[in-house]
């Protein structure tokens, strides 16, 4: 689902590259972007509770989605702060090229834990 989302978030911001330099282009990248943030924004609402209860298992998953959705929203708020302040003092193309560069470097590391997670079966532990 991460994996995906990554690609869809990829896509939108694309989309907004191509509506930027290829005015031509720009209504059918406007709903392009729309379409892809979209379903981005579905997969972020519906992964957290999907990972969490795959990579730890369902003992306690509530709990655990918790934790886990807490740095979701964290995520959220800072991005907006740094997206804004890159508008503020550069531009807007490069508020969303820094995005590209976040997405990029986040998802990444998104992954890749994930991958280790999973590779520590921790959903398959039992605790006494």
């Amino acid at each position: 689902a991460m994996a995906i989302a990554f690609v869809l978030q990829l896509l939108a911001v694309c989309s907004l590259f191509i509506a930027l330099f290829n005015p031509d282009l720009a209504l059918f990248a406007g709903f392009g972007w729309a379409v892809f943030y979209g379903l981005n924004v579905y997969s972020y609402m519906s992964a957290p509770a999907l990972m969490v209860q795959n990579l730890f298992g369902m003992k306690e998953s509530s709990q655990t989605l918790g934790t886990f959705s807490i740095f979701f929203a964290v995520g959220f708020a800072v991005g907006n702060i740094i997206f804004g302040f890159f508008v503020d003092k550069m531009n807007f193309t490069v508020a969303w090229f820094s995005v590209l560069c976040y997405t990029t470097i986040g998802f990444i590391g998104l992954l890749s834990t994930i991958k280790i997670i999973t590779a520590k079966k921790y959903a398959q532990m039992v605790t006494k």
